[in-house]
Formats: C-alpha cells, sequence, structure tokens
C-alpha cells in the first residue's frame, strides 16, 4: 500500500501549506540577508534584492551626494534619503546626507539642526563628528570644537 494512501485530504493540504510557508519564508529570510551583507559596499545591488532596505537606500542617497554636487544628483540623492527616512525615521545615514545637501545648496542653519538630530540619535557617527569640528572652526569655539574630538 502507497505511503500517500495514509493521509487524508486534510492532512495532505494541511502539509503542502506548511511546506508552502517554509518555501516563502526561506525566500525572504534569503532575500533580507543578502541585502543586508551587501548594502554597506554596493546598496544599489542590496536594492534590488530588497526594495525595502532603509539602510542601503540611504548608504546610496549618500554615496551619490558625496561624489558629485550636481542639482540632479543631489536631488535623487535628496529623494532616497527622505525615502529611507520614511522607513526608519532614525536612520542616521539619511539624515546626515540630508545635511551634507543642505551645506552645499549654502543652507547652514538647516545643515547644523540636521547634523544636530544626527549626533542627538549617534554620538558615534564620524562624519558628523567631523562636520561639527569644522563648523565650529572659523568661529574660534574651541570649547565646542574639542566636545565632537571625545
Amino acid at each position: 500500500m502507497p505511503a500517500f494512501s495514509r493521509w487524508t485530504r486534510a492532512s495532505l493540504i494541511r502539509h503542502t501549506l506548511i511546506v508552502a510557508a517554509a518555501a516563502v519564508l526561506v525566500i525572504l529570510v534569503t532575500k533580507i540577508s543578502v541585502a543586508g551583507v551587501l548594502r554597506a559596499r554596493y546598496p544599489d545591488i542590496a536594492l534590488t534584492w530588497w526594495s525595502g532596505d532603509s539602510d542601503a537606500r540611504a548608504r546610496q542617497a549618500f554615496l551619490l551626494v558625496a561624489d558629485g554636487v550636481r542639482p540632479a544628483v543631489r536631488e535623487k540623492s535628496r529623494n532616497l534619503a527622505l525615502a529611507a527616512l520614511r522607513r526608519s525615521p532614525t536612520n542616521v545615514e539619511a539624515l546626515r546626507t540630508l545635511g551634507m545637501i543642505a551645506e552645499v545648496q549654502g543652507q547652514p542653519a538647516s545643515a547644523k539642526r540636521l547634523f544636530e538630530q544626527v549626533e542627538r540619535l549617534s554620538r558615534r557617527d564620524m562624519l558628523t563628528q567631523l562636520w561639527f569640528i569644522e563648523y565650529y572652526s572659523p568661529a574660534g569655539g574651541i570649547d565646542r570644537k574639542l566636545q565632537h574630538y571625545v
């Protein structure tokens, strides 16, 4: 007697659904894991694996603004950073990128406000600390400057 003859119809449906759900979970975990591995160096490839990865989107925005300051590139970078913030409001890299864009556009007050937000979220962001050191250097604020070296 074949093994399938012992299974009831309900049992077969239940096992099929379990296998299908497990397959979907394996695919999902694989996509998220591959995106997580690739996001730092290859954010564009990471986004093809998992389009909802806000860290990859923020990294891509940062790399765009770091490479060029053309208005079209800045706008694309700004849109990517805003999309990353919509997905993850505490994304330090996205906020820092928006601060860099504001600085390049000649909006120092807006840039300072954004970098202050970044600093409240993470004191470990080196680029933000460097920005503050540069910001306070011309003003002669040695105490404020030294605060960002620590």
